[in-house]
C-alpha cells in the first residue's frame, strides 16, 4: 500500500511539472528521472537496484534545483560533508535504536524485502547514505532546494528523503547488520548537529535561506523525537505550507497560499508511513516537552525575524504581520497535541 501511494505520488509529480516545464526543457527528462528513480527503490527487492536509485533521485533532484550544494557563509567543502553527513547519519542511528525491538509488534517481515547481506554490503549501504546526505534536506541541501520553486521543493522531500531514507534504514536494521550499542551511543551527538542548525538558524538574515535552516532543524529534529502519525503529517503539511507562503509574501509577494499549503500537505503525508515507530515516544511526556521546547524555538526565531524585517520594510502590508502572528499562534496551539 505504501509503495502504492509513493508511484502515485511519483506520477502525480511527473504530471505536474511536465505541464509547467517547457517542451524544450530537459527538465522534464530530470523529473522523468527522479519519478523512475522512485518506482525503482519502492519496488526493488534487491540491495543493488535500492543503492542505486537511491543515489539516482538525490543527483536528479540536484540536476532539478540547478544548483550545486553550497554551504551559505562560503566555509570550506570540508565542513559542509562533515555536517551534512553527520546530522543525516545520526537521524538514521536514532530510528534504528527506536523501533530495535518492534520487529515482531510492526510484523517487519511482511512489509520489507528480507535479503541476506554481508558487512561489504553494509558498508556500501552506509557511502550510498553519507552521499546523499549531501544533496537533501537535513542541513546544505535543502538551501539549494528553496531557490526553486516550492511545489518541487516539497514533493522532492516526500519522493526522496523522508519516505525512501526510512524504508532503506528500517531495511537495513531488520537484517541485524548494525551494532545497536554503538548506535545508540551516537545518538547523544544529535544535540551538537542540532545547535549547528540553530547557531545559522540565529545569525541568518537571507530570507529565503533563514527559512530553510528553520525547516532543516525541524525536519532534523522531527525524526528523533516526534510521534510520528497522521496528526504529525498533517500538521508539518499546515506549517510547512503557512511558512512558505509567509516568507515568500514578505519578500516577494507572488506566491499563492492554497498552492503553497496544498505543497507543504503533500510533503508531510508520507511521514505518516512510520507512525508505528514511533509508537513508543507517545507516552514519554519528557520527549514531547523537549520537542514542543525546541520546535517553538525555531517557530519564535523565524516569527520575530520575518516580523522585523516586514516591519522595516516600507512595501509590505500590515496584513501580513497578521498574518505571521496568527501562523505562530497556530503553531503554539497545534504542538501541545502532542503533549
Amino acid at each position: 500500500m505504501f509503495s502504492l501511494l509513493c508511484l502515485l505520488l511519483a506520477m502525480w509529480v511527473l504530471s505536474t511539472q511536465c505541464a509547467l516545464v517547457r517542451k524544450t526543457s530537459l527538465g522534464r527528462w530530470w523529473f522523468i528521472l527522479l519519478s523512475g528513480s522512485a518506482f525503482v527503490f519502492y519496488f526493488s527487492d534487491h540491495l543493488v537496484w535500492m543503492c542505486l536509485s537511491w543515489s539516482m533521485m538525490g543527483f536528479s533532484s540536484q540536476a532539478i534545483v540547478g544548483r550545486r550544494p553550497t554551504f551559505p557563509t562560503r566555509k570550506s567543502i570540508a565542513s559542509m560533508v562533515v555536517h551534512s553527513t553527520l546530522s543525516t547519519f545520526l537521524c538514521f542511528s536514532a530510528l534504528f535504536s527506536t523501533c530495535a525491538d518492534l520487529d515482531q509488534e510492526w510484523k517487519l517481515a511482511l512489509l520489507f524485502p528480507r535479503k541476506t547481506m554481508s558487512m561489504i554490503q553494509s558498508f556500501i549501504c552506509f557511502l550510498s547514505l553519507s552521499v546523499k546526505s549531501l544533496l537533501f534536506p537535513f542541513s546544505t541541501w535543502l538551501i539549494s532546494a528553496m531557490k526553486g520553486v516550492a511545489l518541487m521543493s516539497s514533493l522532492v522531500h516526500s519522493l526522496t528523503i523522508v519516505a525512501s531514507g526510512l524504508f532503506l534504514t528500517t531495511f537495513l536494521l531488520v537484517e541485524g547488520w548494525f551494532w545497536l550499542g554503538l548506535v545508540e551511543w551516537t545518538s547523544i551527538l544529535f544535540l551538537p548537529s542540532s545547535l549547528w542548525h540553530l547557531f545559522y538558524l540565529l545569525r541568518e538574515n537571507h530570507g529565503k535561506r533563514l527559512l530553510a535552516w528553520s525547516t532543516a532543524f525541524s525536519v532534523n529534529l522531527a525524526h528523533v523525537l516526534l510521534p510520528w502519525d497522521l496528526r504529525f503529517s498533517l500538521l508539518y503539511g499546515i506549517f510547512h505550507g503557512l511558512s512558505k507562503s509567509f516568507l515568500f509574501a514578505c519578500s516577494q509577494g507572488k506566491k499563492d497560499l492554497s498552492w503553497s499549503l496544498l505543497a507543504g500537505l503533500l510533503g508531510g503525508f508520507p511521514l505518516s508511513f512510520v507512525w508505528k515507530v514511533k509508537t513508543s515516544f507517545c507516552h514519554d511526556s519528557l520527549v514531547a516537552s523537549t520537542f514542543l521546547l525546541w520546535g517553538l524555538l525555531a517557530y519564535l526565531c523565524v516569527f520575530l525575524k520575518l516580523s522585523f524585517k516586514t516591519l522595516l520594510s516600507v512595501n509590505k502590508a500590515s496584513l501580513w504581520v497578521r498574518f505571521g502572528q496568527s501562523w505562530f499562534t497556530s503553531a503554539i496551539l497545534l504542538s501541545l497535541v502532542f503533549l
